[in-house]
């Protein structure tokens, strides 16, 4: 895979082991609030 993607398998290793941005956290936390919304409203919205 590492190949395909054109990176090392350091990189990708690395990439791993890094915790996640903040950007990524907050659209974490956004995509499970709305997901939470969807589930209280029986899930009428699609």
């Amino acid at each position: 895979m590492c190949h395909v993607l054109e990176v090392s398998r350091a990189g990708y290793y690395a990439w791993l082991g890094r915790p996640e941005s903040p950007r990524v956290a907050h659209v974490s936390a956004l995509i499970e609030t709305i997901r939470q919304a969807h589930r209280e409203s029986d899930e009428t919205y699609e």
